[in-house]
Parts: C-alpha cells; sequence; structure tokens
C-alpha cells in the first residue's frame, strides 16, 4: 500500500519508549503504539502531535484497540475450576502492563484470590524462573501472562520431574504455538472480533 513503517522496541521501558517517539516522530505521519508503558499524559502529547493508535492500553478519549480481558480470564478461571481447581497461581506478566492488571482485577471480580508470581518480563526464561516458586505453593493449576512464560514455565516444571497436566493444569493466553507445544497448550485466543 505504498507505506513505510518503523519499528522500535522499547524492552518495556517507558524513557526509552519516549527517546523512540522522539527520534521517530519527524518522519512519521502517526503513531501505533502496542502495550505501552508511557504515562498517560505522555502519551496524550504525543497525540497532539500525530495521530496515534493504541493497542493493549485504555486511555479514555484516545483510539485504541483492546482485548476482552474479562471474558478471557473467566473462561480460563471457570475451565481451571470445572476440573476441580479452587487455588490457582497466577504468573504475572509486566508490572506496567494494562492487559496483566486487567486480568488481575477480573479475577477479583471473580472473587478468586490469586497466589502471584511476578515474571516481570514476558519470556520464556521467566516462566522458567517461575516453576520452583510454583512448587512451593499448595497449588496444581497456574495461569500465565502469556504463552511464552507458560512455555517456559512447561519446561522449568519437567525438568524438575511434573508432567503436564497430570501434575500441574496450566493455561496460557495469546494462542502462539498452542497446538504444537508438547502436550498441546490449553490457551486463550485474542482473535478480532468479526
Amino acid at each position: 500500500a505504498s507505506y513505510a513503517v518503523f519499528l522500535g522496541d522499547s524492552d518495556e521501558a517507558p524513557e526509552r519508549e519516549d527517546v523512540l517517539l522522539t527520534k521517530i516522530a519527524a518522519k512519521a505521519d502517526g503513531f501505533i503504539l502496542t502495550s505501552p508503558r508511557l504515562d498517560e499524559q505522555r502519551i496524550r502529547t504525543y497525540a497532539t502531535r500525530r495521530p496515534l493508535i493504541l493497542i493493549n492500553r485504555d486511555i479514555e478519549g484516545l483510539p485504541r484497540v483492546l482485548m476482552d480481558v474479562d471474558t478471557g480470564v473467566t473462561q480460563a478461571i471457570t475451565h481451571l475450576t470445572e476440573l476441580g481447581h479452587r487455588h490457582i497461581a497466577y504468573v504475572s506478566g509486566p508490572p506496567a502492563s494494562w492487559a496483566n492488571q486487567q486480568r488481575q482485577k477480573a479475577a477479583r471480580r471473580l472473587g478468586l484470590t490469586l497466589v502471584g508470581i511476578a515474571a516481570l518480563h514476558s519470556t520464556y526464561q521467566s516462566g522458567q524462573a517461575a516453576a520452583p516458586e510454583l512448587l512451593k505453593m499448595d497449588i496444581i493449576a497456574t495461569v500465565a501472562f502469556d504463552n511464552l512464560v507458560v512455555q517456559g514455565i512447561i519446561a522449568g516444571l519437567t525438568d524438575r520431574g511434573l508432567q503436564i497436566p497430570q501434575d500441574m493444569s496450566v493455561v496460557g493466553f495469546n494462542d502462539v504455538l498452542a497446538a504444537r507445544t508438547c502436550p498441546p497448550l490449553t490457551t486463550l485466543a485474542a482473535h478480532c472480533a468479526k
């Protein structure tokens, strides 16, 4: 379509995000910010300079594309409770992540107390690091921030002799290669509504 796209990765750092946006602003006609970590006021400032759309961040008055987090969390927790689980761990994503915060709020609205483990970054390695923490808890069900984290959890638990799902039920988000993992992963897909 004759568009040029500039891609910048801030690695979850709002200061770096700010620098990237400042540098790209002179060359860009608009911005699509995916899971931005900048504070609301700074995002609004950029929105006054160029057209801006947010993905995975809800700021009133700005165009945004959001996941239906309530439905997803409800489905994940309902699935696990139907399997008989009453104590469920949540291995969270980055603390500043809008999706992460929304998942925690949705779980509380459902009356579920989640035992949280902070993964801090959405990576396979963060999931592996969470595995020993999960083993310290009296739980056998886990919901993870996304499928990168949950795949790391599965690897970390398997390395410690557990079998998935026999010893630990796990649910992920975002449907990244879920059917191709071994065992296949229970996950929630974030497809667009039609």
